[in-house]
């Protein structure tokens, strides 16, 4: 039983996942598995899967024969998983190889941390520092207050990069993991944020890599509605409401008093006054659909 899961969604993603998949295998953390999900690629990716899997006993291939969208083949793999820590990894990032140890590390000595993660780098197609995620923008992830830790994940606009950290597994199987719909890794670092207090360690161990391929250079309402489930296809979207909607059940599931309860609905009222603009546009978007004037 390892310690550490650490499960790869991936389609098509023949040009970067070795790369990733070797930054996995040489951690000097060991005591872990790496499952990954392909989610029925029509390019090398099954081909390059399979010579690692015949190299490293710890990788396991999980193919799929049909396309079910991005939130089913990333949770298939928590499912498929047994560690103590689970981790969601990209087919096309970058991880340090002292990441996970420390990660642990900070787990084994903060047992009410519920999330580890680092500072991130931005690269580029080719592996260049581009950048770097401002991981500290008004995320008060650490904050022994709940209600402001929920505050510091719905509040400012963040990359949510952090989704990619360590996780206490028993944690994260009390959520829905993420869900079919856009934004759905947004509301849930917020509700393991109602469960515990987020680690972020000081030191750039994660490389989270830009390209013209990745999923937010879809149009949210339309392409990526259909990336996070494929049975979105040709429906009206409203991300902006659906996720406040989560917001409200994530709330009622979480184990929290009745003033936290009251304070946490007040921070999703605040989110709807920040996130105005966005909810109006998905009630225009919806009236022009339904009334004929245009799709989605």
């Amino acid at each position: 039983m390892p310690r550490v899961s650490i499960g790869m969604p991936v389609y098509n993603g023949e040009e970067f996942i070795a790369e990733a998949i070797e930054s996995l295998l040489t951690q000097s953390f060991a005591d872990f598995e790496l499952l990954i999900a392909d989610n029925a690629s029509t390019d090398r990716t099954a081909e390059i899967c399979r010579e690692f899997v015949a190299k490293d006993s710890r990788v396991r291939w999980l193919p799929s024969p049909v396309n079910r969208g991005a939130a089913w083949n990333f949770n298939r793999l928590f499912f498929e998983s047994k560690g103590e820590f689970f981790r969601w990894s990209a087919a096309d990032d970058v991880t340090a190889p002292d990441f996970l140890e420390k990660c642990v590390a900070i787990f084994d000595q903060k047992p009410e941390v519920v999330l580890c993660h680092c500072h991130t780098s931005k690269i580029d197609a080719k592996g260049a520092r581009i950048g770097q995620y401002d991981l500290d923008n008004g995320l008060d992830v650490t904050n022994p207050v709940l209600h402001l830790r929920f505050r510091a994940q719905i509040l400012p606009r963040h990359s949510c990069v952090h989704v990619f950290g360590l996780i206490r597994r028993e944690i994260l199987a009390k959520t829905p993991l993420i869900g079919p719909y856009v934004s759905s890794d947004r509301v849930l670092l917020a509700e393991l944020a109602l469960h515990g207090p987020h680690h972020v360690i000081p030191e750039y161990l994660f490389a989270r890599r830009h390209h013209e391929m990745t999923s937010i250079h879809l149009d949210e309402r339309t392409e990526r509605a259909e990336w996070f489930d494929t049975n979105k296809k040709g429906e009206i979207s409203m991300p902006a409401w659906r996720v406040v909607g989560e917001l409200g059940m994530a709330v009622l599931r979480a184990p929290v008093d009745l003033g936290e309860f009251l304070q946490c609905d007040l921070e999703i009222m605040r989110h709807c006054k920040y996130r105005r603009a966005a909810l109006g546009q998905d009630l225009k978007q919806a009236w022009n659909y339904y009334t004929g004037r245009g799709k989605n």
